[in-house]
């Protein structure tokens, strides 16, 4: 018997495509409104918009619209080849919206070659994974293999042991050989 393949969850929104420049557009454009990703440094978006945008905010996000023109994570594409090419399993774990747009993104990004790799769940503490790499600082902190919290605007605050700037900084850090051991 060979030793199991880890498993390395990789959150979708804001780890690997780069959702909010576009959402935001979408908010600031149809509410006279200028929120930048700065200003949100809570997880609840709902609290940095206009009071009658709050049903409308969530809406965007069920559009496939805005995940066609929505950009990678600044060096997710080589971070998550470099997962793969030290033998790790990546899937994406991602609460999916209802035309698959996430799905259809992730491959015509060239991150998904296989459909078992693609993982829809709210609740992250059911995957059953190694590591985990996610912006949501619940997620993390509620899932049962080792978690690190990917830096965003949203989760500045919260205290976690093991956290990445960017992917950038996870690719020196697996390099260096201190990720994933």
């Amino acid at each position: 018997m060979g030793m199991k393949t880890k498993i390395v969850g990789v959150d979708v929104d804001d780890v690997i495509l780069d959702l909010v420049p576009n959402w935001l557009r979408c908010y600031n454009q149809d509410f006279s409104d200028n929120l930048t990703k700065d200003k949100i440094t809570e997880w609840d978006i709902s609290k940095f918009i206009k009071p009658s945008a709050k049903k409308a905010i969530y809406e965007y996000t069920e559009n496939k619209k805005i995940y066609e023109t929505a950009e990678p994570v600044k060096d997710a594409l080589r971070g998550v080849n470099l997962i793969k090419k030290c033998g790790y399993r990546v899937i994406y774990v991602t609460a999916n919206n209802p035309y698959n747009s996430k799905f259809d993104w992730l491959i015509k990004n060239e991150f998904l070659d296989d459909k078992k790799d693609f993982v829809s769940a709210y609740d992250k503490s059911l995957i059953l994974a190694d590591y985990i790499i996610d912006d949501k600082w619940e997620n993390v902190t509620n899932f049962k293999g080792i978690g690190f919290l990917f830096n965003q605007p949203w989760n500045e605050y919260s205290l976690y042991h093991n956290r990445v700037e960017n992917w950038n900084d996870i690719i020196n850090k697996i390099e260096e050989g201190v990720m994933f051991t």
